[in-house]
């Protein structure tokens, strides 16, 4: 049986709904295990965090790289530790980038450090339009999420769950309805696995 669990992915491809569904009363949950709000002494409590994990016997904690405020070589050399530590990896993804932009600009305009509700299904509705320049600035950032996670695949390839494919359709019922036309430059590289 699973004794540690790593999912990995970029924000808003469905790692919430994979984390609750793949959690179970006997196992520790890390949550997100590099998201840390502190300003001062963040990096010792992300290792710190780290350290908890390896020592736990049955766990699971949820990773999207590039959460935290460091360098790329800090978040590879922390995703790969909890990589060689886990036990089973699965990965996350969506096929639907246009989606993903939106649903994330959205929960980037909502954010509050003491508030984690955007990113979730109760979050409040969003009723003002995106501009371009909004979803633009979210593109980008997940699109170094996206190729981060794909570094990580690469050296720990793990079972991949594609949101539209994989999982159940339940839509937040506070969708956020966009009326734009923005359209994303290009696609991110899916995972196969």
């Amino acid at each position: 049986m699973e004794n540690k669990i790593l999912l990995i992915g970029s924000p808003r491809t469905g790692g919430h709904s994979v984390l609750e569904n793949l959690t179970s009363n006997e196992h520790r949950n890390f949550g997100e295990i590099l998201f840390c709000k502190e300003q001062e002494d963040c990096k010792s409590i992300i290792e710190s965090r780290i350290q908890e994990y390896n020592l736990s016997k049955k766990c699971i904690a949820k990773v999207i790289p590039g959460q935290t405020p460091f360098d790329r070589k800090f978040i590879k050399r922390q995703c790969f530790k909890l990589c060689e530590m886990a036990d089973t990896l699965y990965y996350t993804q969506r096929e639907s980038i246009t989606d993903q932009v939106i649903s994330y600009a959205v929960a980037c305009k909502q954010f509050d450090i003491n508030d984690v509700s955007p990113w979730r299904s109760n979050r409040k509705l969003y009723s003002e339009q995106l501009s371009n320049n909004d979803l633009d600035k979210a593109f980008d950032n997940l699109s170094f999420y996206s190729k981060l996670v794909l570094e990580i695949y690469k050296e720990y390839p793990g079972q991949v769950f594609t949101l539209e494919d994989d999982l159940e359709y339940n839509p937040y019922p506070n969708r956020y309805t966009y009326n734009g036309d923005w359209q994303p430059p290009y696609n991110f590289r899916m995972l196969d696995g």
